[in-house]
Formats: structure tokens, C-alpha cells, sequence
């Protein structure tokens, strides 16, 4: 019999037990130990020893285990525990929350995850109270204050320091080659953030030790991850991460709705406590707790809810703060900072002075241990406490006298330090202390207070006029050039008030207007002047005219001479900026000498003009001056305007043609004169390429010989021309000098003057330079790749090398037009002197000196007697080239005969296992060099190779090699893999898999199944191999722990489990039976308490009784279970009144219809329309049987559709599926976003309405969200918004939702779908726009029914040889369109369809086993030398 620890034996009548202690009185218990008889059953006795071992032995494998484990050693809870984990695993909190429990990177781990990831690490301990302490069930995820708050804190003051001290976090990074930082480098770049309010107290070091995620450096994504911790953004995950996230984040929302209900309500009802009697504490003593015992019942707080007239969740907020199990609520649920703020305040006093007791003793107040508001903040200062000190001060001010007595913190500590006495004389005087009185101040008399604290004086109020100034300023740089382009642009002078206004709201002014007027002191009709709006800058204009004086006409001549004669004074010349800025220095002039030049530029031309200066000195009023050379200004811009349209304006009929005419002729002159050297250069080059065949044989053979580069005159490319065989039939030699400078002029550039090859055939000299760059990669340099394929350094290497040379690096286009050029004449020998002289040279000098050095090393190891020294090391790494080549030559012999082996292991056996099973019994067992050899005595093969051939499939890696079946044939081992990817897609993991197959519990498989199983995977493996693999002991029965060994654990331990329960349940129903058996004989006596020996005679003949009956019950239990499956069992029988009914487990296997739908979810990506239209190919909205079962196989299902149907109307009246019937839940989300804009707008189109009132809208994703927020659609909205975006991902149209109104009716407590008619001519393959297609049979009469074909009757035995059959079809659920056939048709060809692709591979490489390459290449390079 087994028994949990927490078990306990049955002690109903035991007085020494707890329970039946407590519930007798003290005088009543008796004293049994004294006894003889103390009533222990024999039965007891044993199940007290058995309990007794049971916990000693689990509380030594507990101490053993966390011995071992470093992440259990000395815990006091599960969360600490997983403190000590991560600490222990990552060498921090911090790196094991970013390495191991963070894996989603949302700075919060869901229960899920979190689940997971402590399996992963290995974790034994109660995960989900360690989920509860870290705060889990409280909002729904762990976050990493959770687990460290502390680390939390420091990065979170570091990165606000950083950011408000430096600015951007990767800074920190910049500059650094690698993007990281060390530690001492960290520290010297973040010593500014100490001056920060926020990181005044973080140090450092640790700030580093938190944030680098390597050992000793801070990363670029170490920064990315601070930021996105601190201001909680969340990085763009791929497409389907993000999706797979949402769905996730969109179930926990759901789930903790109202528990995010629950919590406004608490938050809420706090705010009004604070507002009506200015704390939550203050509120908890004067409407919750007015008897002060610290404890509210319901019933009292839902007097106090009343009183404060709160209009929320009162029974929501009770549930939120008080646990099932409690009836009392408690301050500190109500106000978690009173914990808290005594937990800090007790630990930052221990921190500080070692304990409660001497920080007591420190404090050296008057009055003490009495202390006042403002000496307990003075001692909370001073021990350096971080949680709110007020919070505490309030707590322990039960009667608000400002005053607390140190005995309410701690009273041994305060005993210790003061002494008895003295505290309880504090007692009695805190006991006479009275409340002050305070007037209560109402809300408007505090507004007055800051108001009147606030308020300033009329005189350092903004200026109206100064900020108008200020936007002048900024749109146009100075005043000037604001009132001469905006305020004055016909340079009047002066403008009336309505103008003004109108100019300066053109340029963004919204201030007072009319304090602007009074500003300037100006009558309402007047008008404004310049010197009105900005009389600061007539002030700086004026001092520089005083200042400069006479000066100012030196100025001007200086400019008017240096422009020369010709010049008008009245238009003025420019002045230079540099003379203007020597004048300024010259009478030290103060102002801003920029501000001045743009002052007396108005144009904004960049400089002075002598006429503006000339206006400025001839004007005696400065006032006067600016609006006049602003009117010359205006004056000048207008003729320079005047003479740029009289310079573009259309000349006379007859110039324009004269003109047109002239260069019509010339076009057609140079047209001419292009195309005769454009064929001229073609007719060169068809005829060079016709002769040798491509223009850099040419090249080298006809027109550069000598390798001189390069054309450089017409006499040259008359002998080239020669040799080319280029010369004119008629007209001698000079026709031919007429040819050549002809030619020479269309084939040199104007730029260079000769003719190169690069002219004629660029592409050449551009494959020469990436050869040489794909060279120096390869080989590090040149003269490196030279040296490698020519050690000897001849100059020369063969055609077959620089071939080589080429693949090495990589050269793929263009390697024969670089034979050409570098082996014209076909030598099969490459001049390396052609690709580059001077490295060829170095490397002569290079092989040279290698030469002798080697020579002076051997007579110098000689002299020693060192031979040995000489001797070249093994070499490193992979051989590769032609040593790779070599030894892959080497292994040929060894390769073919394994294959050899195989291939008669396979026609005596059948299969490698089969003849792995004959040879040496056991397929698992493990084969040595010396049993390997007994494959070979079975097929009567020389063994000489065996050795080989063992090493080949074994390396030598260590001391034992042995040899396995899988690796004897791979294919055993990833047919393995393959087949349990396809069980994980079917079935969604291996232990559903095994709870379908396996009907009778056996976990064993015979073959017909695993087939069938095979098939329902779609496993295109060999199947039958793979069944003999897992078939160990030939009995035709598979054990399904071959297949996937963990999941078969599992399921045998969830199996171990249900049948303990079972009989657990069993045994309690006997239990209560015989107790009610016995009750009944004792009713039956008339005494219904004492035992009687009738009694246990009964007791033993129901015993035996039952004993007798058990076998034909087993029996009948055995028949019934091995009918019934795993994945449907029984249902419960009824028993007889007064016996309980033995309790069945309930089924654990999910439905169809729960299977269907993680099917659509995965391969639709949640969206039910698109699941929808891949079924509802025709448009019907509503589906009968036979219409679901030709439609489900599209979405990919392979099970049985019958089934299905059956499963998803399952509960329900319907004898159509409609979308409700896939998924409930969806479309119950999608209506009830339908109601709500109904609901709220009076109708379903207006929501996409457009400014013309029809539904033309298209939302992207922000504007949905909007819409579902003003409509009060239920969340989440995003999954929403995938839900209807089908056609275009960016965004949801009416077209996307009209199927809401038009496929389905809303009337009455029911929508019902309408059924429609299918839509003639959709195919898939359409255009949209494009006209419907025609209908009919059509020229190939595709639509035509096929005759029946039937089998011809035989009297031949069949064939036992299994042929070749088609390969399986994965686009079979895929329709055929008029957009797909042709596709269709070759995947069916290429793809399925492949017997005689496999007929041929299978005679190619019987001959290749016949026929050794070797003996093949002997075989045609003899051919070759007869036939030569």
C-alpha cells in the first residue's frame, strides 16, 4: 500500500493527536501512557512506522539533493530558491533574468514561460508558489524587481542619470571599435551621471556588474536592453514571433480582466480616502476601523463603502484585498507601504548601528522615547531609511498628536534601551496628550494661498511687442527684412492698423493684439511706422552712423573704385563684408556686427550696398533713412526683375528660325558623323572577331604582339591592321593610311590618345582586376597565389593550374575569355608575366631566396648533425587542393567496398537490419573491428578491407570503437527524426500520439498500426525499415519507447498516477462501505456504539467475500478496459443507493473539433475569415455535411471529416456549420464589435463612412484602434483587426466586415447565417477588374467525366516484387484554377510522378558498383589513344 508524505493515518479517536486535543477541554484529556491498553490498532501501529520511514527517507533524499544542487542550499521559500538558481547558474540575478527567464524580451515573464523556463534549469522545487510569492498571481507576470529589486533599481537611476546628464544610452558604446566597454572604461565615461539627482547614490561598479551580460564589457545590446527595460519598449520581433506573442498576451488579457477590474476599484477607492481625509491611513481609522483593533470585517467595511458614498466594485475591491480563506481585511493589504515602511525602517536601522536596540540608544532626543514628527524624520535621515518614513510616522500616530512613543517599533528594544519604566511613563504622558485643532481649509481658500504666493508684478509680464519681435526675428533673421517682405511690401513707409494686423496673423502671430497696440503707444485709427514696431533697431543703426561719422563716404568710394568705371552711383555697388567689418572694428563699435550687415541688407543679398549706405549718411533722421533705401531697395529688386523678362522673352519669327535652322544642320552633321564611326568600329571589330575568334585573341595575336599595352599612332595600327588582315582591296597604301587614322580617330578617346584593349573589350581588363582582388583574397597576395601553383618560379604554370587557381578564388564567369587572353595560341602554358610583370619578377627573386636559404639550412643542420630537423612537420587543418584530392582517392577503395557489402547484405536479407539481426541478434548491440568482419563471411566477401572500410564508418576518435546499426545505414536514424516531426504536426506532441494509438495500454505497436500511423502522419520514409529498427526482439510488435523515450516516460508516470488515484478512490468507497455495513448491524441490535464480535466475524466474511469476487470482477474489469481507448473511456456506472459509484478519471485527450482549430490557428495564423474562405471556397455561408467534407480537406486536415462534423455540432441543434460552428469564440468577438458600433453609431457603415457619408474609409491598424475605443468594443482589438484584414494586411475596409450584415441575420435572441449562391466564375487565378470567365466544356473538355477504367481479369499469380511507387503529393488539398494548372501539372511531373527518374538512378548506380571509376577512366582514355 502506498502512502503520500502528507498523508496521515486515521486518528478520529486518538486524543494525543492535535486536532482531538485541541477540541477537548483541558481537565478532560486523559493521560493514556500509563495505560496497558492505549487502543492502537494494529493497523495504526504499521501505518505510523510506514509514515514515519516514509518522511525520514524523503527528508534525506532532500538533503542530498540540495547538497547538490546550488540553487537549494539554505532556502527559506521557492522564490528564494529561484534567486539562488539564477544567481548560481548566471553568476547574477540580472544575466540569469536576461538569459534564461526572459526569453520572450518583454521584460515580463507569463506563467507559462515561467513554468518552462524553471523546468529547463532544473529546477524541483514548488514552482507555483514560487509563481505566487515573486507576485505572479497578482499581475499576471514576473517581472525583474521581482526577483531583484534592487539590481532593478540601480539600472533604472543609471539610465535616467545617463540619459539626463549625457544624453542617449549608446554613447556609452561610441567611439569603441568593437561597440563595448570595459570596466574602467565604463566608470571614466559615467563618472557625469553621480551629478545626477536620480544616480547620486549609484555605484558604479555595480551598475556595471548588472548590466554586462559577458564578462567584463558592456555591449551595444546591452544598452538596447537598458533602454527597452527602463522605458518598457518592446523590440520588433520577426513577423511570426510577434503574432505567437500576441496571441499570448491577448489569452492572459482575457483571463485577468477582472482582476484588472478589481484593482482600479482598490485604486480608486484609495484616491477618494485620500481625498476626503488626506491618507489612506487616515481614512482606514475614521471609517473602517473606528474600534482600532486592526481588523474590518465585511460587514464593517461595507458600512464604511456606504458612508464614503463610493460608487465602485465594493465586493470586487473585498475579493482584491482579502483572501477565500480570510474573513478579517487588514491595513497592510489596504496600504502595503505600512509593511514595508517598518520592514525598511527595522533593516536600515540594523544596517546602520547593528541593531533596533543601539539605534535607539543613539538617538539622543530630550524627550526620547518619546519623539516628535520632526525628530523621527531626523532619525530616519540619519539611518538612511528608503520607504516612505511618513507612512510609518501616521501608523504609529494612532491619535494624531504629532507625537510617538519608540516601545510601538519595537518594545524589547525599547525596554532594553530606556527601561521599563521610563516606557510606560512615556505611555501615560502620550495618553494626555490632546489633538491639536486645526481649521479646516477648503479647496477655493488653498487656490487663493497659491494663487496670491504666485502672482507677479504687471511690469515682468511677457511683452507683447517683444515676442512679436522674437517671431520676426526668427522667420526672416532681422526686423528689416520682415517689414520689407511681409509687413511693407510696396515700401509705402508707413501702413494702416488693419494691414498690419493681417500681416503679422499671415505670419503666425496669435498674441493680444490690442495689448500689442497699446504697447506701441499708438491712437486705434492710427497708422505704424517701422520705427513703431522695432525701435531698437533705428537705436543700433543710429549709434552706427555717429559713430561712424565722416567714415561712411570713405567707405562708399573705396567701393565705388574698386568696382571701376562704368558703374551708376544711383544703383549702387557692393560693399565688401570684410571692408564693412574692418570699419566696425575701426570705431569699436559694440552691437552685434552680423545683426547690423543684415539691418542694412534687405535683399539678402550677402553684403552692403553703396546706395543704402549713400541714403544713410545723406539723411539726417535715421527714422527717415530706412524707409527710404528700403523703397530704393524695392525699386532696384523690381528692374533687375523687368530686365530678366526682357532677356527670356521670344526674339522675331525670322531670327528664330535663322537660329533653329543653323542648329538643325549642325545635329544632323554630328548624327552623321557618329554613325559612320559607329559602324566604322563595328565593321573593325566583326571583322577581327570573325578572324580569331573573340577581340582578346586579337589582341595578343594581331594587335598588341609586342605586349606594349597600349596604340599610340596611326603607324602602328596600320602593321596591326596587317597582321589583322584589315587592308582595303583597292587604293594601296594609302587607303590603308586613310582606313588606319580614320580608325584610329573613332577607337582612341579624346582623354588618352591610344587605343587599349579596355577601348575594344572592356570586360576583359575588368576580369583581369578581379582576378587579381579574388586572388590576394584567397591567397593573402599575389605573389602568394603565384608562389602556390608555381613553387619553382619559372614564371609559367599550366592551363589545368590556372584553371584551379581560378575556382580557388572563386572566379565563376569569364575564365575561358581570360584563357584566351593569356594562352592565344593554345600552348596549354600560362606566362604569368601577362597578369602582372613586377610580381612575377618579385617572385623569381622570392623562390630565389628561398633557394639558398633552404640550402644554407641543410649544410648548417648537417654541420650539427641535426638531419632530423629537416624532416616537414604533419600538416594542420583539412587538406584541401590537391592533397584533399589525394586522400579522397584514398578512401575510394574503402567507399566501395561498404557499398559493395551493403549491396549483398541487401540481396540476401532484404534490409540491413534484417541482416544485422541474423548475423548478430541483437540490432542495438555494438559491433567491433572483429564482429564487423562477420558481415563479410555472410555474403562471402573478401575481408582485406574490412579494416578499412571499419575505419571509414568509425573514425578513430578514442581507445573503443564500436559501430552501430544507425550508423551502419543513416537513413534509420533521420527516417527516426522525420517521423517524429510528422507526429509532433499531426498530433501535436508524441504523448497524444500515444494516447490514440495505443487502445490497450500496452505501449507496443504492431505493424499494421504503425503503418496506418505512418499514413496519417503523411511519413515519406521507408517505413517498412523503420518498423524492423523499432521491432528489437522480431516479434512484430514495436515498443513505442523507441520512438520517443521521454514522452513515453511521461505518459507511464501520468498513467502510474490515475491508476494509484483509482485504487486510492477504491479503497475509500470499501472503507465507507463496511463502516456503513457495520452501522446498519448495530442499528439492527439497538446499539448503535459498542464493537461486538459479531461485528468483526462480519467484517472478516465481507472480506472474504470480496476476495471470492474479485477475480470474476477483474475479469470483467480487464474485457471492459481493453475495449475501451485511452482517448475514450467508459463512462462511470450508476450504483446502488447507499454504495458509492467508483470515481472515473475524466478523458485527458482533446476533441476534434479542439484539434481542428489549433490546426486553422496554426496554419491561418489565427484568423478565422481566412480558415473560413479556404472552406467556403463557393460563398454558401452555410454548409451541409456532404458540402463540409469535399471543403475541409483545403485547409490541410487529413483526419476523418465525418468525425469532425460530428465534433463540432456536438451540444448543439444545428444540422448546418456556419462560422460560429468552427469557433465560437472568435466570431462571438467579432459580433460583439459589430453591436457595439451599432450601438453606438445607429449603424454598421457608418463606421467606415468617409466626408461624403459612404462607406469608403479604409482603416489602418491606429484608426481601427480608435474606432474600437470610441465604439467601446470589447479588447483585444488588435486580434480584431487580424481578423479582418484579410485582403490587405495594412488595412480594414467595409468590404472586409460588410459579411457581418449581408451573410448573417440579426433578428431575434439568435443570429442565423443566410445561405447564399455560389459564385460563378471566382477563380483564384483572376484578376480583380478583369471580365468573369466564359462558361462552357471549352476545346480540351476539361469538365467531361472520365470513362471507367476496370481491371482485366487474370489467372497469373501476382507479382511479390514491390515496384516503385509515386512519391507523395503535398499540393493534393490545393484546387485546381485556371491560375495553377500549369503549375499543377509540372509539380505532378517533377514531383510526384518520379518512378522513371528513379528507375534511371537506380541503373546508374548499379553501374556504378559494377564499374569502378578507375577502370572506367582506364576504359576511355584507352579509347581515346586507339583512336588517336
Amino acid at each position: 500500500m502506498s502512502l503520500d508524505e502528507d498523508e496521515a493515518p486515521d486518528v478520529e479517536g486518538d486524543p494525543e493527536s492535535p486536532t482531538v486535543g485541541a477540541m477537548m477541554p483541558q481537565e478532560d484529556v486523559i493521560d493514556m501512557q500509563g495505560m496497558a491498553y492505549t487502543r492502537h490498532t494494529t493497523a495504526y501501529t504499521r501505518l505510523n512506522a510506514a509514515m514515519v520511514d516514509m518522511r525520514t527517507t524523503k527528508m534525506e533524499a532532500t538533503e542530498r539533493e540540495h547538497s547538490v544542487d546550488p540553487g537549494f542550499r539554505a532556502r527559506s521559500s521557492p522564490a528564494d530558491a529561484v534567486r539562488m538558481l539564477l544567481a548560481a547558474r548566471h553568476s547574477s540575478i540580472v544575466r540569469g533574468w536576461r538569459s534564461s527567464m526572459d526569453v520572450r524580451g518583454v521584460h515580463g515573464v507569463m506563467a507559462n514561460d515561467f513554468y518552462t523556463v524553471l523546468r529547463k534549469l532544473g529546477f524541483t522545487g514548488d514552482v507555483r508558489t514560487a509563481w505566487d510569492e515573486l507576485g505572479g498571481n497578482a499581475r499576471g507576470k514576473v517581472t525583474l524587481a521581482d526577483l531583484d529589486a534592487d539590481s532593478a533599481e540601480v539600472l533604472g537611476n543609471f539610465f535616467r542619470g545617463f540619459s539626463e546628464t549625457i544624453g542617449n544610452i549608446l554613447r556609452l558604446v561610441e567611439g569603441t571599435d568593437s561597440r563595448r566597454v570595459g570596466r574602467e572604461l565604463f566608470v571614466e565615461r559615467c563618472k557625469q551621471v553621480k551629478q545626477s539627482s536620480d544616480a547620486a547614490n549609484v555605484d558604479l561598479n555595480v551598475a556595471f556588474q548588472c548590466l554586462s551580460l559577458e564578462s567584463g564589457a558592456v555591449t551595444e545590446e546591452d544598452c538596447l536592453w537598458l533602454e527597452y527595460f527602463v522605458t518598457r519598449k518592446q523590440r520588433p520581433p520577426p513577423k511570426t514571433e510577434r503574432q505567437i506573442e500576441f496571441e499570448e498576451r491577448t489569452q492572459v488579457l482575457q483571463q485577468e480582466k477582472k482582476a484588472h477590474a478589481r484593482r482600479r476599484a482598490v485604486d480608486d477607492f484609495k484616491t477618494l480616502l485620500r481625498h476626503q481625509y488626506g491618507s489612506v491611513i487616515a481614512g482606514w481609522r475614521k471609517v473602517l476601523d473606528k474600534d482600532n483593533t486592526g481588523e474590518v470585517p465585511f460587514e464593517a467595511f461595507e458600512e464604511g463603502v456606504e458612508e464614503l458614498e463610493f460608487t465602485g466594485d465594493k465586493d470586487g475591491i473585498w475579493e482584491e484585498l482579502v483572501e477565500e480563506e480570510e474573513e478579517f481585511l487588514v491595513l497592510e493589504r489596504l496600504e502595503p507601504l505600512v509593511e514595508k515602511a517598518q520592514a525598511s525602517f527595522v533593516k536600515s536601522a540594523v544596517d546602520a548601528f547593528g541593531s533596533v536596540e543601539k539605534c535607539f540608544s543613539a538617538m539622543a532626543f530630550e524627550s526620547r522615547p518619546l519623539v516628535t514628527e520632526q525628530e523621527f524624520n531626523v532619525m530616519c535621515t540619519e539611518i538612511n531609511m528608503k520607504e516612505n518614513r511618513r507612512v510609518l510616522f501616521e501608523l504609529l500616530d494612532k491619535k494624531g498628536v504629532g507625537t510617538i512613543s519608540l516601545s510601538e517599533i519595537d518594545a524589547e528594544a525599547a525596554y532594553n534601551s530606556f527601561g521599563k519604566i521610563a516606557c510606560d511613563v512615556a505611555e501615560e504622558r502620550l495618553k494626555k496628550l490632546e489633538k491639536p485643532s486645526k481649521a479646516h481649509k477648503t479647496l477655493y481658500n488653498r487656490a487663493v494661498e497659491q494663487c496670491g504666493a504666485t502672482r507677479r508684478d504687471p511690469e515682468t509680464l511677457p511683452s507683447a511687442r517683444e515676442a512679436l519681435v522674437a517671431l520676426l526675428q526668427e522667420k526672416f533673421e532681422t526686423t528689416v527684412r520682415a517689414w520689407a517682405n511681409a509687413l511693407d511690401p510696396n515700401a509705402k513707409g508707413k501702413i494702416k492698423r488693419k494691414e498690419f494686423l493681417t500681416g503679422i496673423s499671415s505670419l503666425g502671430y496669435a498674441g493680444n493684439t490690442t495689448k500689442l497696440w497699446e504697447e506701441m503707444d499708438l491712437k486705434p485709427k492710427s497708422n505704424i511706422r517701422f520705427k513703431d514696431l522695432c525701435p531698437e533697431t533705428v537705436e543700433e543703426i543710429k549709434e552706427f552712423k555717429m559713430m561712424a561719422g565722416k567714415k561712411i563716404i570713405g567707405l562708399i568710394q573705396g567701393a565705388e573704385a574698386a568696382a571701376g568705371p562704368g558703374k551708376s552711383k544711383k544703383a549702387g555697388v557692393p560693399v565688401s563684408n570684410d571692408e564693412f567689418f574692418k570699419l566696425l572694428e575701426t570705431i569699436d563699435y559694440q552691437g552685434d556686427a552680423e545683426m547690423l550687415l543684415k539691418h542694412l541688407d534687405p535683399a539678402n543679398v550677402g553684403y552692403v550696398n553703396t546706395r543704402t549706405l549713400r541714403i544713410l549718411n545723406e539723411q539726417k533722421s535715421e527714422e527717415k533713412a530706412i524707409p527710404q533705401y528700403l523703397k530704393k531697395s524695392r525699386e532696384a529688386a523690381k528692374t533687375q526683375l523687368e530686365q530678366k523678362i526682357e532677356a527670356v522673352k521670344v526674339p522675331p519669327k525670322k531670327e528664330l528660325l535663322a537660329k533653329q535652322d543653323k542648329i538643325l544642320q549642325t545635329s544632323r552633321d554630328d548624327r552623321k558623323t557618329r554613325m559612320d564611326k559607329k559602324a566604322a568600329r563595328e565593321e573593325f571589330m566583326k571583322g577581327i572577331i570573325g578572324k580569331f575568334g573573340s577581340v582578346a585573341k586579337a589582341w595578343r595575336l594581331a594587335l598588341d604582339p609586342e605586349n606594349a599595352k597600349n596604340i599610340e599612332n596611326s603607324d602602328r595600327l596600320i602593321k596591326a591592321l596587317k597582321r589583322a588582315g584589315q587592308v582595303p582591296e583597292e587604293g594601296g597604301e594609302s587607303a590603308l593610311r586613310k582606313k588606319a587614322e580614320f580608325l584610329f580617330d573613332v577607337l582612341a578617346p579624346p582623354q588618352t590618345g591610344v587605343i587599349t584593349l579596355e577601348d575594344l573589350d572592356p570586360l576583359t581588363p575588368a576580369l583581369m582586376e578581379k582576378f587579381k582582388d579574388q586572388a590576394e583574397l584567397r591567397f593573402g597576395s599575389l605573389q602568394e597565389a603565384f608562389e602556390h601553383y608555381d613553387p619553382e618560379g619559372t614564371g609559367s604554370i599550366s592551363k589545368k593550374d590556372f584553371l584551379h587557381l581560378c575556382q580557388s578564388a572563386q572566379i565563376i564567369d569569364g575564365i575561358y575569355r581570360l584563357v584566351e587572353f593569356l594562352d592565344p595560341k593554345g600552348n596549354n602554358v600560362i606566362q604569368l608575366k601577362l597578369i602582372d610583370a613586377e610580381v612575377t619578377q618579385d617572385l623569381k627573386k622570392h623562390v630565389e631566396a628561398k633557394k639558398e636559404a633552404e640550402e644554407a639550412k641543410k649544410e648548417y643542420y648537417k654541420k650539427k648533425g641535426s638531419e632530423h630537423m629537416l624532416l616537414k612537420a604533419k600538416p594542420f587543418g583539412v587538406a584541401c587542393g590537391p592533397d584533399h584530392a589525394r586522400e579522397e582517392r584514398a578512401k575510394k577503395p574503402a567507399q566501395q567496398t561498404i557499398a559493395e557489402l551493403k549491396r549483398r547484405l541487401l540481396k540476401k536479407h532484404r534490409s540491413l537490419v534484417r541482416a544485422w539481426r541474423v548475423v548478430h541478434g541483437n540490432i542495438r548491440k555494438e559491433l567491433g573491428s572483429d564482429s564487423f568482419k562477420k558481415f563479410f563471411e555472410e555474403v562471402d566477401l573478401d575481408n582485406s578491407g574490412s579494416k578499412a572500410a571499419f575505419e571509414m564508418l568509425v573514425p578513430p576518435q578514442g581507445k573503443k570503437q564500436k559501430l552501430l546499426l544507425k550508423e551502419f545505414d543513416p537513413g534509420i536514424a533521420a527516417d527516426l527524426e522525420d517521423l517524429k516531426q510528422k507526429i509532433a504536426e499531426r498530433y501535436t506532441s508524441s504523448i497524444a500520439m500515444f494516447k490514440e494509438v495505443d487502445e490497450d495500454g500496452s505501449m507496443l505497436i504492431d505493424h499494421n498500426k504503425f503503418l496506418e500511423l505512418c499514413y496519417e502522419c503523411k511519413f515519406k520514409g521507408n517505413e517498412h525499415r523503420l518498423f524492423e529498427y523499432l521491432d528489437r526482439k522480431d516479434e512484430k510488435l514495436a515498443d513505442m519507447k523507441d520512438i520517443d523515450e521521454e514522452a513515453y516516460k511521461k505518459l507511464k508516470a501520468q498513467r502510474a498516477e490515475q491508476e494509484a488515484k483509482r485504487q486510492e478512490a477504491i479503497k475509500k468507497a470499501k472503507e465507507a462501505k463496511k463502516k456503513a455495513a457495520r452501522a446498519a448491524r448495530r442499528k439492527e441490535r439497538g446499539d448503535e456504539f459498542a464493537d461486538s464480535d459479531e461485528d468483526s466475524e462480519a467484517d472478516k466474511e465481507d472480506e472474504e467475500g470480496e476476495e471470492g469476487e474479485k477475480p470474476e470482477k477483474e475479469k470483467k474489469e480487464g474485457n471492459t478496459e481493453s475495449k475501451s481507448s485511452p482517448s475514450s473511456p467508459s463512462k462511470a456506472k450508476k450504483g446502488k443507493p447507499g454504495k458509492p459509484a467508483t470515481p472515473e478519471l475524466p478523458p485527458q485527450t482533446p476533441s476534434l473539433a479542439e484539434n481542428f482549430r489549433v490546426l486553422l490557428e496554426r496554419r491561418f495564423g489565427g484568423s478565422l475569415v481566412k480558415a473560413w474562405k479556404a472552406i467556403d471556397t463557393h460563398g454558401h455561408n452555410v454548409l451541409n455535411k456532404n458540402e463540409f467534407i469535399k471543403a475541409v480537406g483545403s485547409t490541410g486536415y487529413a483526419g476523418n471529416p465525418s468525425a469532425l462534423w460530428t465534433s463540432l455540432l456536438e451540444g448543439s441543434q444545428e444540422t448546418q456549420i456556419s462560422m460560429r460552428e468552427i469557433d465560437v469564440k472568435q466570431f462571438r468577438h467579432m459580433a460583439a464589435f459589430r453591436r457595439a458600433c451599432k450601438r453606438s453609431l445607429d449603424n454598421f457603415e457608418k463606421a467606415f463612412a468617409d466626408e461624403s457619408g459612404q462607406p469608403g474609409n479604409v482603416l489602418d491598424e491606429n484608426a481601427f484602434m480608435e474606432l474600437c475605443k470610441k465604439v467601446g468594443a470589447p479588447k483585444p482589438w488588435p486580434r480584431l483587426f487580424a481578423q479582418f484584414a484579410v485582403k490587405s494586411a495594412d488595412g480594414v475596409s467595409w468590404d472586409d466586415v460588410s459579411w457581418l450584415e449581408e451573410n448573417w441575420n440579426w433578428q431575434g435572441t439568435k443570429e442565423t447565417p443566410i445561405r447564399g449562391f455560389a459564385r460563378l466564375g471566382d477563380f483564384h487565378g483572376q484578376l480583380p477588374g478583369s471580365p468573369p470567365r466564359t462558361s462552357g466544356t471549352g476545346h480540351l473538355c476539361f469538365s467531361m467525366r472520365p470513362r471507367q477504367v476496370s481491371l482485366k481479369k487474370t489467372s497469373s499469380l501476382p507479382s511479390l516484387k514491390i515496384g516503385i511507387r509515386a512519391q507523395w503529393n503535398d499540393r493534393w488539398h490545393i484546387h485546381e484554377t485556371i491560375g495553377n494548372r500549369d503549375m499543377n501539372l509540372i509539380h505532378l511531373y517533377t514531383k510526384v510522378q518520379t518512378q522513371e527518374q528513379e528507375k534511371t538512378d537506380q541503373r546508374c548506380r548499379k553501374k556504378l558498383i559494377e564499374t569502378s571509376t578507375i577502370q572506367w577512366l582506364e576504359e576511355q582514355g584507352g579509347g581515346e589513344e586507339d583512336s588517336n
